[in-house]
């Protein structure tokens, strides 16, 4: 019998090594990062489409779903979505569905794979947003819409992945940002009818294929960096082509 005050049997605790423990919550880490990251592309894209005006919308995006993931591996499991053989969103291409009201695209910034967007022939309006926000983007159509109002000087400083800038046909004013001079990789450029004023940036982009500045309110002389560039790019443009 033992005696009174003594102490009961000592239970010795069941010692894991720590390098387990390291690897138990590693792999827990790991997954829940994956599970958040597939759901973070979802949940971006479904907050932009709240920020979306049109008729029919919800139609038009109805595979635009909660609970579901817009890539299939390298396939597009909801419309208007691109996707990189990562399963990752590369690409949205929103084109001729009558969108209107200004384009909201602060919730893009959950995806971080995002290099081409396409919102063309569309009725957005007020002024451009900041595109510095997705600031990998190497793809951007916005021709054939209501944009308005000048675009900050520095603009583009936040975008030097861009290769493809297109935005014609629409109610843009003031100068021609000077922070487009920046894009060293710049191939095609497309600024043509809208309501520019001003003198042309001296774009000097060897690489600079393609540029259409036709039919806005310039004034002075074309750059001698682009006086090799086809003349009806700059038609009624209020320009002389002529770098002397």
């Amino acid at each position: 019998m033992a005696g009174k005050g003594l102490p009961g049997p000592v239970r010795l605790p069941i010692l894991i090594p720590f390098s387990f423990l390291l690897i138990l919550l590693s792999t827990a880490s790991l997954s829940m990062y994956a599970n958040a990251a597939a759901l973070t592309e979802a949940d971006a894209l479904l907050e932009f489409k709240s920020t979306l005006s049109a008729n029919g919308i919800e139609d038009a995006l109805g595979t635009w779903t909660p609970g579901s993931n817009p890539c299939a591996g390298d396939s597009s499991a909801w419309k208007g979505i691109l996707c990189s053989k990562e399963g990752k969103v590369w690409g949205i291409r929103l084109e001729q569905m009558g969108l209107s009201g200004q384009l909201n695209i602060t919730p893009l910034v959950g995806l971080p794979s995002l290099r081409a967007v396409s919102f063309m022939d569309n009725a957005f309006s007020g002024p451009l947003p900041d595109f510095a926000q997705t600031g990998a983007l190497k793809s951007l159509f916005l021709s054939n819409n209501q944009f308005s109002g000048e675009i900050p000087d520095g603009a583009f400083l936040g975008t030097r992945s861009l290769k493809k800038i297109f935005m014609s046909n629409n109610k843009l004013s003031g100068k021609i940002p000077s922070s487009l001079t920046v894009l060293t990789k710049l191939r095609f450029l497309r600024m043509d009818a809208n309501d520019f004023v001003g003198e042309i940036p001296d774009l000097k982009q060897a690489g600079l294929q393609m540029l259409n500045l036709s039919f806005n309110h310039l004034e002075g002389r074309i750059p001698e960096s682009l006086v090799d560039q086809d003349q009806t790019m700059f038609e009624g443009a209020g320009i002389f082509f002529s770098s002397k």
